[in-house]
């Protein structure tokens, strides 16, 4: 009976630690897919319901130092003996000390190191209360109009079919059938609509779009919404001495015009964002260069430095101060949910730290020269690099960005497929376009390059590429090909 009894026990400790185990790594693999942001509300939330859990002030963390779970977990070693259950069971106790972590974080100016951590926490989430959607503006602007009441009926209905670029798509007869408002009711409203901010909102495509702009800036040349609106289709397809004979103008003075069109925006909303995407984007790492050598430096000052509240940890050292079991439970359980998340937060810190590496070590020239020394990469070889699954590299790098010499990238960006150069070194897929870029801006207008000659020029600088690789990449970019490139 015993042998049974122990068995089954044993079984039981088993399944439970199993399943410990696994929600572990769930967690971890949660937090791994988390932005900066989002993971400052995550930790944000766990502070407000778990007592065993405190915020500890940080200082800056360099990667050449110690990691985030190093910098949370460092301290003395104290007796833990009056706990019930073994060390194992609770094992980040080791690593608390008596003494309360502190860290300057004070600032130059004598901010009190409080205030300054605060400060560097709420400047993110600052940012994303204060951003104004594109509807936001427009609807501002209604209040303050000059518009009766049928008027202002017709705009508050405009306005919510004000597409995502500034544009009303929707034919006002069609309004005036559904909504039963008249006519000249609705192009009065149109009229106001088209005054508000930014100068082209409420037009129904381009042109209209920048015929208002034009209009708003009193532009001097009549001759300018001749060819908008009488020769769109010529334009559209670059026929432009037919343009010029049929409007008895030269080519210098199309130009011109041409000009003029490409300071205005086709696009009205063109600068605002949807509202979903007015977050500010927080780099999860920085990688700067230091006497030209690439050196990569921790961004976790974003988030709060989490660790065990010693206060409640006296509760469960001192079994005297808890009367009921109900409570010991409660505070066991917050114990081990803390060290859980303690341990995932440093796990998903060293897994972007890791990657992160990996990539300045390999896209060193990148950061260095540009673009075009960007080398393919994948995420198997990453992921190969950091002893990491592939899925695992995946996550980490989804929707998280770094500070580079060469701006803001996303993680993501630095993983594409490539060629092969003369040497045997892979060249990025994102290297190559930028080098076709290039080519095509240097090209002489009168005479711009057909994609084969473009691929001569490549396979001359050791990048062997085909022909319609080189369109494809050219598509890809919205450039246009030879025809409509050509200045007449």
């Amino acid at each position: 009976m015993e042998n049974i009894f122990s068995q089954q026990q044993s079984q039981q400790q088993s399944q439970q630690q199993t399943q410990q185990l696994s929600h572990a790594q769930y967690q971890g693999l949660e937090l791994l897919k988390k932005t900066v942001l989002d993971m400052r509300s995550i930790l944000v939330a766990e502070l407000t319901v778990n007592p065993l859990l405190e915020v500890a002030m940080p200082a800056a963390v360099e990667l050449a130092g110690d990691t985030y779970g190093d910098a949370a977990r460092q301290g003395n070693e104290i007796d833990r003996s009056e706990i019930e259950g073994s060390q194992e069971e609770f094992p980040l106790l080791n690593m608390l000390g008596d003494d309360d972590y502190q860290a300057d974080y004070s600032n130059s100016a004598g901010e009190d190191a409080a205030e300054a951590y605060n400060r560097r926490l709420d400047i993110a989430s600052a940012v994303v209360q204060n951003g104004d959607s594109l509807s936001d503006i427009l609807w501002e602007q209604l209040q303050s109009c000059q518009a009766d009441r049928e008027e202002r009926h017709a705009l508050e209905i405009m306005l919510e079919l004000i597409d995502e670029n500034g544009f009303l798509k929707t034919h006002l007869a069609d309004l005036s059938m559904i909504h039963n408002i008249p006519m000249e009711v609705l192009t009065r409203a149109l009229e106001i609509l088209q005054s508000f901010d930014p100068p082209g909102i409420g037009a129904r495509d381009a042109v209209e779009s920048l015929i208002l702009q034009l209009k708003r800036n009193n532009y001097p040349d009549e001759r300018i919404y001749t060819l908008l609106t009488e020769h769109r289709g010529a334009l559209e397809r670059n026929k432009l001495p037919e343009i010029a004979k049929a409007m008895k103008i030269s080519m210098d003075e199309l130009y011109a015009f041409l000009d003029d069109l490409k300071k205005l925006n086709s696009i009205p909303a063109a600068g605002f964002t949807p509202p979903q995407n007015n977050a500010v984007i927080v780099p999860e790492m920085s990688v700067e260069l230091e006497n030209n050598e690439v050196k990569v430096i921790g961004r976790e000052d974003y988030l709060p430095r989490l660790q065990i509240n010693k206060q409640y940890l006296k509760y469960l050292e001192d079994p005297s101060l808890l009367t009921q079991s109900d409570d010991r439970q409660y505070f066991k359980e917050k114990l081990a949910a803390a060290e859980m998340l303690i341990e995932a937060l440093a796990k998903r810190q060293d897994t972007l730290r890791a990657i992160t590496l990996v990539i300045a070590q390999k896209q060193a020239d990148f950061f260095r020269y540009g673009e075009e020394h960007l080398k393919a990469m994948t995420m198997s070889e990453v992921a190969e690099a950091v002893d990491l699954h592939e899925t695992t590299v995946s996550r980490a790098v989804s929707g998280k960005y770094i500070a580079t010499p060469q701006g803001l990238k996303e993680l993501r960006y630095f993983f594409s497929s490539g060629v092969k150069n003369d040497d045997g070194q892979d060249v990025s897929s994102r290297a190559v376009k930028a080098r076709i870029r290039e080519i095509i801006e240097d090209e002489n207008p009168a005479k711009p390059y057909s994609d084969e000659k473009i691929s001569q020029i490549l396979s001359g600088e050791g990048i062997k590429i085909a022909r319609k690789t080189v369109q494809k990449y050219r598509d890809s970019m919205n450039i246009p090909g030879t025809s409509m490139r050509r200045r007449h």
